[in-house]
């Protein structure tokens, strides 16, 4: 029992040191409190946040000298202070009316020095309220109340280049600045009426490991300083800076505004685009005209500039063109499409491109030539050039190498001699050589006739009567579009002729810029289109000898292809010539409009893919050729 008894007194002893005592006593309380889950003024409150109100018995558990007890609540075990804790402020502070920094200050704004106060009450995000001679105040704990005698900007992060505070307007000076944290590298984050922000009183020393211009406004076409001659690598003093990446800095000169990197600007005379990296398959920006003061942070060897754009910050640019080492031989166009006008053909060598485009067909680059600028795409070429072999071989050419002069006068003799052999009266006569597209009064007259044969038998003869050397319904037309050789070229179906009681009208699909894909158009208009073009002008017209299925095949190339002409897409790659699919180009459409529309396989090998305009010269005789000439000087 001794023994006991010693040890009791043991623990007693250990806690009365403490000043802690933990009796239980019920006694009554008098007046409202809020109660606590922890012995803190900034813990979380119990009862929902509010007040307990009196209490005839309230259960005290614990009771500790610093003013906090321990109570039972119907929440548990709960931590009250009746009468406020003593709290030493170590750092200058300022108190506010109510727990936000926009309230009325206290102590007329000014700050207040350190001391001890007494805390009664607090939230969870530091906010104390405590006892001053004003009467209850808020003060923010974590907090030191500076006085500022400046001017200042205030930002949104630690970083000049963030974006200002107070609609990018100065704060004044300030009698206690309510700083929350403050940097080594002069930071500080103060509260604000539109919540945290930073400052930076005194400036930032920051190391430029390049070269830099510095200049009297944060425009590259201001007034450069230092005499127009770039600071070498430096530490130096930022005061202030710019969303668009502008500093201000201190120089021997005064406060100047400096771009990190920029040691040069440039007049650029030409149109350029802007790009997320140095490369044209990256993502294109914007496009730019001419520039008098163009910002270069950096210049490659191979054409591409590191520039400051005004709207995108940083991107890339090749003003100049970008260097591109082509290794073998390559095509360019007028426009980004294989069927464009092919301009040039150029054996490997390094070239500069100065634009991209991704088509269908495939990349195409924008190429500086002895022509000028001009688009080429290797992948495009080589895809067509793979497509079109078979055909090739099969019909023992290549396009590519055809001189229009031979062939005019070579087609020219074998179209004679096949007209010469002519024994049938569906075809020419000996006598006629080549064909021609007849006057308005030619055909005026002959549609008199017509309407003057009121029976079958005279409409028969009246049909039979038409000039055989006038361009008819069924007749192909092909025009070669280049004076380097026709990579593409153009070729129609004359689809409608005088004997429908119009004029002569021609089916064809027109190119890749056109809606619909497939078109009808009057013969006339269309060959004087191409009147005094010097690479788009010579056309070579060919005939099926039997009347009958040349009117067969236009019938069909008006009725399938252009009465569904919404149905169709222009498209040369995607689908073989051999199917009549939802993809159709020029010479598809009159290839199939023979096989399909008249049952004449122009190309009866299995072995194609894609049919060419030129392809009709070497249809062995089933088309004859019987006109070679320049559109709009004839008829």
């Amino acid at each position: 029992m001794k023994k006991l008894f010693s040890f009791l007194l043991f623990v007693f002893v250990i806690f009365s040191a403490n000043n802690i005592s933990f009796a239980d006593e019920v006694i009554p309380f008098n007046k409202s409190f809020f109660a606590y889950n922890e012995p803190s003024f900034t813990s979380a409150k119990g009862n929902g946040g509010a007040q307990y109100g009196p209490q005839k018995a309230l259960t005290v558990k614990e009771k500790r000298s610093n003013g906090w007890w321990k109570i039972g609540t119907w929440e548990g075990d709960k931590w009250i202070n009746t009468d406020g804790e003593k709290k030493k402020i170590e750092k200058p502070y300022i108190t506010f009316a109510e727990p936000k920094f926009t309230s009325p200050k206290g102590n007329n704004g000014n700050v207040i020095a350190p001391q001890v106060v007494t805390v009664i009450d607090g939230q969870e995000d530091g906010w104390l309220k405590i006892q001053t001679n004003e009467g209850d105040k808020w003060i923010f704990l974590n907090s030191e109340a500076v006085k500022v005698d400046k001017n200042f900007y205030a930002y949104n992060e630690p970083s000049f280049t963030s974006e200002k505070a107070s609609g990018g307007n100065q704060y004044g000076p300030q009698k206690s600045l309510v700083v929350k944290e403050k940097r080594t590298n002069g930071w500080w984050k103060v509260a604000t009426y539109e919540g945290d922000k930073w400052v930076n009183l005194d400036g930032e020393l920051k190391a430029f490991d390049k070269p830099f211009l510095v200049f009297y406004e944060p425009a590259f076409s201001s007034q450069k300083g230092n005499m127009e001659v770039p600071y070498s690598p430096t530490t130096i003093r930022v005061i202030e800076g710019n969303t668009k990446g502008w500093l201000k800095v201190q120089t021997w000169e005064g406060d100047k505004w400096m771009y990190p990197g920029v040691a040069e600007t440039v007049a650029v005379n030409n149109n350029f685009s802007s790009y997320s990296e140095p490369s044209f398959t990256s993502a294109k920006g914007s496009a730019y005209g001419p520039q008098k003061f163009l910002a270069v942070v950096e210049k490659r060897a191979d054409g591409w500039w590191k520039i400051v754009t005004a709207s995108e910050g940083l991107k890339w640019a090749a003003p100049n063109g970008a260097r591109i080492n082509v290794d073998v031989n390559f095509s360019t166009f007028d426009k980004p499409f294989i069927e464009a006008d092919r301009v040039g053909y150029y054996g490997p060598q390094p070239i500069f491109a100065y634009d991209m485009q991704k088509t269908e067909q495939g990349t195409f680059y924008l190429v500086g030539t002895n022509l000028g600028k001009k688009w080429m795409s290797l992948d495009a070429e080589k895809e067509f050039n793979e497509k079109r072999e078979p055909m090739r071989q099969s019909l023992g050419y290549n396009e590519n190498d055809l001189d229009f002069d031979s062939i005019k006068v070579q087609q020219a003799a074998k179209a004679r001699a096949f007209v010469e052999s002519a024994s049938d009266s569906t075809m020419l006569k000996p006598e006629q050589k080549q064909l021609r597209i007849p006057s308005k009064e030619e055909i005026e007259e002959f549609r008199k006739s017509l309407e003057s044969s009121n029976d079958g038998k005279a409409r028969s003869f009246a049909a039979r009567a038409m000039p055989d050397d006038w361009v008819r319904k069924g007749d192909v037309i092909y025009t070669p579009n280049s004076r380097y050789g026709p990579i593409a070229g153009h070729t129609a179906i004359i689809a409608k002729d005088p004997m429908d009681g119009k004029d002569y009208q021609i089916v064809h699909a027109p190119g890749t810029d056109e809606y619909p894909a497939v078109q009808m158009q009057e013969l006339s208009k269309w060959e004087f289109i191409h009147k005094g073009n010097p690479y788009y002008k010579r056309f070579f017209y060919f005939r099926h000898p039997n009347r009958s299925v040349g009117a067969a095949a236009g019938n069909y190339a008006y009725n399938h292809f252009y009465q569904n002409r919404y149905n169709y897409k222009y498209d040369i790659f995607t689908t073989s010539a051999k199917v009549d699919s939802a993809k159709t180009y020029c010479s598809k459409l009159v290839y199939l409009s023979y096989r399909d529309g008249a049952g004449v396989d122009l190309f009866p090998t299995q072995r194609f893919y894609i049919v060419h305009p030129a392809d009709f010269l070497f249809t062995q005789h089933k088309l004859g050729l019987y006109f070679i000439g320049e559109g709009g000087t004839w008829g």
